[in-house]
């Protein structure tokens, strides 16, 4: 399924506005975490771009645990519209279609891991430093 760039951007629009909502339910964050762990163990290969995954999910785990408070919402919003596009099964280019599938998924998490990569290098630092 092709999307007009009308429709691309009210799909990147609504995954936003989504990803607010979730972050007011700590059930429906619950549920997406959990939904992109599992999602994420059915690609056979996450590749360079989609390898950030885990550590993204695991940032909103520990903010959602109360375990690391450093965030800012901007940066917790654009995390959560990172693992809610993933998980989507409707998005610009549907996983179905084999080798380019996930290659929106890769473009969409690349591109909100630019925006908030020094706040995921800072992430990373605390859970070194938090290795017992």
């Amino acid at each position: 399924m092709k999307l007009s760039l009308k429709e691309s951007k009210e799909l990147l629009f609504g995954v936003f506005g989504k990803a607010k909502d979730i972050l007011k339910n700590s059930q429906k964050l619950k549920d997406l975490l959990e939904n992109a762990k599992i999602r994420l163990q059915e690609v056979p290969h996450i590749g360079e771009k989609l390898s950030e995954l885990p550590v993204i999910i695991s940032m909103v785990y520990s903010y959602f645990k109360g375990e690391y408070k450093n965030l800012s919402k901007r940066t917790l919003i654009i995390l959560v519209c990172a693992i809610f596009y993933f998980v989507m099964p409707l998005d610009f280019v549907s996983d179905a279609v084999p080798m380019f599938g996930l290659v929106d998924d890769a473009a969409v998490i690349s591109f909100c891991y630019s925006m908030v990569s020094n706040d995921i290098k800072k992430y990373k630092d605390w859970q070194n430093s938090n290795i017992v």
